[in-house]
């Protein structure tokens, strides 16, 4: 890499941090004004009014034509149709059939489908290109070399009459095949000797309106709440209605004395709305015959109220008993179980003990309450994506390739040991009293780097959720994030730490990238000046991977990559390929091996360190030298053909045979406090009733393994007894056999195993859906894979 291509370099440095120094002056005062008690919450976002996109003038007329004519006569159809078009064509008789269209976030699906009758056998040579000849479309390039947009449309084209495809529109599919460059004419071959039907995609991007995007800031989390309906509404959440009691929560003393004053310490929402309230002192009492009759502690009890059924919670605190509600039209009883245990490990992160909350005086408990609210939204607008692995407190985490892994994974260390400058005296003294924990990187709600530990990855995971900072990731257009507060980790209050110093969690997010960076300061300092100083050095780095292109190759690769997803069966049909195709399959299976390696990264930073510490015992004497041959700032030889490389990949096949056996798989690592699992899930009814079943019966299994590992504790606590009960099972594996019809005409069934395996050292939880015929060895290969790599 040639010295002017390098962003951080001794000519630079200067000229840089000048730069820089002018920039965050001007961001810093943005939000500087915001700081409260050494806590700042400011975003700044763009968000777009997206106009809909207008119905189509000539659907009405193909509908109501194909129908009429089909009463008449229907061997006529396609040439009545051919004589109405308009077009041009000498050697092809190209007609519509039907068109349909459907909107999307980012932009409407289009589906045509079109009837295509050669004239007479003509060469293939005469009617090249085919896209020209039959479609009587012109195409281009997208920026990533592979996909294709539509460039211009002749005037004897199918598709000019109505305006019906755009310039500028994305040409995504050809029947179940997605067109690429290299596939687009061979797609159209067959049409050149047969009549034939095919169905085009196209895809009409929605482009940001400048004129309807309004520039919003957020200074408080209180502003946050009160526009959350507007800012974060979704289609399903129409229909609710604001006044369903989706959550409650209320904290009752232990010592109840039937004073509502002293008994009800908090109650979310307000008495007169809330049926924990109510009946406060049937829960009271039922908590106390377990607890003094059966020495048990009550978990949950079922509540129906005006023929709706109500989940609530039971937590025991020091002073008080925490009961969660949870509406069954909202949430299951297996994601309940889940969100009481979040709620209370997101309590405990932000105030370290609820019951220092719960004890304030009512008029200070209005950031509780703002809480609450946020709680319930969430429960609200994710109410249709109450999956059995999004319920965990874990995150989602998404593999990138190994080349991209590691480059990320040295920015990230770079910035929590703060030596890629060359820092004056100022900056040195800024910065000497803090110290980096560690520090994450998300793409929207996707891990895609973590320098943290399991437990506190699940600490920022909970927070994330909680305070919407993920709602705001996914559905604005973030311009300037920064937030900061207190913090108390459950492994670092249980280290002891918090008695000497301070935890923060700084939280910084330009577009759709999001930093997280758990940060240690003395106790009881202030130190608003280094953090904002700080926030400006990340939001240089998010800056530079959104110029250098890591942030567009993060979105190919969960968008088009789709990892760990199962390939369809049409894929898996395809003739004999050529000696190149192989090669080039082979070089993406590669290409993924080495990808799905990169888990281990702590490893591989572990080993890097190693080998700089036996030059020398100091980092000080190298930082000059260090910060011209760190890569993490040298990205530029990431090509556009890496780009190209990924864009498409296809997941390659782990069963043999034509048929795909392996449906899904959830791969739940406890203990580093991220899950693994398909980013994207195809439409198809029969696959999602397989996965719904897949879901439950994995509730099942979890359970299972949970009362395993009591089972285990309880063992090694009286191994030396002689009343051990020896009846109990450490279950390590369970599966269990269903079925689902093959297709609604036949009463034929599909039979498929869901099989879950319990591991300890690491812990870790791995299910794999697959269909019952798969063979052994095949089975036994995904668990592996699951055992040894990433994806």
């Amino acid at each position: 890499m040639n010295e002017e291509n390098q962003l951080w370099t001794d000519d630079q440095s200067n000229a840089s941090s000048d730069c820089s120094d002018s920039s965050s002056d001007s961001r810093s005062h943005e939000w500087t004004p915001h700081i409260i008690n050494n806590s700042l919450f400011f975003v700044k976002f763009d968000l777009v009014c997206h106009s809909k996109t207008a119905v189509f003038d000539d659907d009405l007329f193909f509908r109501n034509e194909y129908r009429r004519l089909s009463i008449r006569k229907k061997e006529s159809i396609l040439s009545r149709f051919g004589q109405k078009d308009k077009g041009k064509h000498k050697l092809f008789r190209v007609s519509i059939i039907d068109t349909s269209k459907k909107e999307h976030i980012n932009g409407v699906q289009k589906d045509v489908i079109i009837s295509i009758a050669p004239k007479k056998n003509v060469p293939l040579k005469e009617v090249l290109p085919l896209t020209e000849t039959i479609l009587g479309l012109t195409t281009s390039l997208f920026p990533d070399g592979r996909k294709l947009m539509v460039d211009k449309i002749k005037e004897y084209s199918v598709f000019a009459k109505g305006k019906l495809v755009k310039s500028k529109d994305w040409i995504k599919s050809i029947d179940t095949e997605q067109v690429t460059v290299d596939n687009f004419e061979s797609l159209l071959e067959g049409s050149t000797k047969i009549p034939t039907i095919i169905k085009i995609s196209f895809f009409e991007m929605i482009e940001p309106d400048i004129s309807n995007a309004i520039e919003i800031k957020i200074t408080n989390f209180m502003d946050l709440i009160q526009s959350q309906e507007t800012l974060f509404d979704k289609e399903d959440i129409q229909s609710m209605s604001n006044n369903d009691l989706i959550f409650s929560m209320i904290y009752i003393s232990k010592e109840y004395t039937q004073n509502d004053e002293l008994d009800v310490k908090f109650c979310y929402p307000t008495r007169e709305n809330n049926y924990l309230f109510n009946s406060r002192g049937s829960f009271v009492t039922l908590h106390s015959i377990f607890a003094q009759s059966f020495n048990q502690q009550s978990v949950m009890t079922n509540l129906k109220i005006k023929n709706v059924l109500y989940y609530t919670t039971y937590t025991v605190l020091e002073d008080g008993i925490l009961l969660l509600g949870f509406s069954s039209k909202y949430s299951s009883v297996f994601s309940v179980k889940q969100k009481s245990e979040q709620i209370c490990r997101f309590l405990n992160a932000l105030y370290k003990s609820g019951t220092i909350v719960f004890n304030r005086p009512i008029e200070q408990q209005t950031e509780l309450m703002q809480l609450c609210e946020m709680i319930r939204h969430s429960i609200k607008a994710n109410r249709n994506c109450d999956k059995f692995e999004k319920t965990f407190p874990q995150a989602h985490f998404v593999p990138l390739p190994k080349e991209i892994q590691l480059r990320i994974d040295d920015a990230l260390g770079e910035l929590e040991a703060m030596d890629y400058r060359n820092w004056n005296d100022d900056f040195v003294d800024l910065f000497c009293l803090l110290t980096v924990i560690g520090c994450a990187l998300y793409y929207k709600q996707h891990l895609v780097c973590t320098h943290l530990s399991g437990e506190y990855m699940m600490d920022v995971e909970t927070i994330l959720k909680n305070l919407g900072v993920f709602e705001i990731l996914t559905t604005t257009d973030v311009k300037n994030m920064a937030i900061w507060r207190k913090f108390y980790p459950k492994q670092y209050c249980d280290d002891g730490f918090d008695e000497k110093n301070d935890a923060y969690l700084m939280l910084v997010s330009i577009g759709n990238l999001l930093m997280v960076v758990i940060l240690e300061v003395p106790i009881d300092t202030t130190h608003n000046k280094s953090f904002s100083r700080y926030v400006d050095e990340i939001q240089d780095m998010l800056s530079y991977f959104k110029s250098t292109g890591i942030e567009n190759l993060i979105r190919i690769w969960i968008d088009s990559n789709r990892r760990p997803q199962c390939i369809p069966t049409s894929v898996t049909k395809q003739p004999d390929q050529t000696t190149g195709e192989d090669r080039s399959q082979a070089r993406n299976h590669d290409e993924e091996s080495n990808a799905s390696s990169s888990i281990k990264n702590q490893l591989i930073r572990e080993e890097q360190n190693a080998e700089h510490d036996d030059d020398d015992d100091s980092d000080w004497g190298q930082s000059v030298d260090s910060s011209q041959r760190s890569s993490s700032f040298d990205i530029t030889d990431l090509s556009e053909n890496r780009c190209k490389e990924f864009s498409e990949l296809v997941p390659t096949q782990l069963t043999s045979g034509l048929d795909n056996l392996l449906f899904y798989y959830v791969q739940l690592e406890v203990g580093d406090g991220y899950f693994l699992a398909p980013t994207f899930n195809g439409a198809n009814v029969k696959n999602d009733i397989v996965m719904n079943l897949f879901r439950k019966t994995c509730t099942l299994i979890h359970a299972t393994f949970a009362n395993t590992k009591k089972f285990r504790t309880l063992l090694a606590n009286e191994s030396s007894k002689l009343n051990t009960q020896r009846s109990l099972v450490a279950i390590k594996e369970q599966g269990m056999l269903l079925s689902v019809p093959k297709d609604q005409s036949s009463g034929e069934r599909v039979e498929f195993w869901v099989i879950g395996r319990l591991f300890h050292s690491p812990e870790k939880e791995l299910y794999v859906c697959h269909r019952a015929d798969a063979p052994q060895n095949m089975v036994e290969l995904a668990f592996r894979i699951c055992l040894t790599c990433a994806g």
